[in-house]
């Protein structure tokens, strides 16, 4: 039982993290630029970095932060108190699979 809090534990860490890094996206996009890694830039941007901190951190992300057409469907999510409860109690692999017909734009 102890190595599952651990898990868990590990994983919140992991989801912080991401957080700050989509949060700093821009200021080491500036870096990589000044160090010459385009190659590095471009894979700072991608799409599928931003769906996995969005899928991760639903209910901390702003508006401001998702794109145009997921912007309602995300704001429906965020603002379901039964969902925010979920992802809290659920592992992540659980709510997403609960959610996903729900808000199938957010999930993907």
């Amino acid at each position: 039982m102890g190595s599952m809090a651990s898990i868990k534990m590990i994983i919140n860490e992991i989801q912080k993290m991401l957080g700050w890094l989509y949060e700093l996206r821009e200021v080491v996009a500036i870096f990589l630029d000044s160090q010459q890694k385009a190659d590095l830039h471009d894979k700072f941007h991608l799409k599928a970095f931003y769906y996995l901190y969005l899928t991760r951190n639903s209910f901390q992300c702003e508006v401001a932060d998702v794109s145009d057409e997921v912007q309602e469907e995300f704001l429906e999510l965020k603002f379901n108190a039964s969902a925010e409860e979920d992802f809290r109690e659920l592992d992540l692999e659980t709510f997403w699979v609960k959610y996903l017909p729900v808000y199938p734009l957010v999930s993907h």
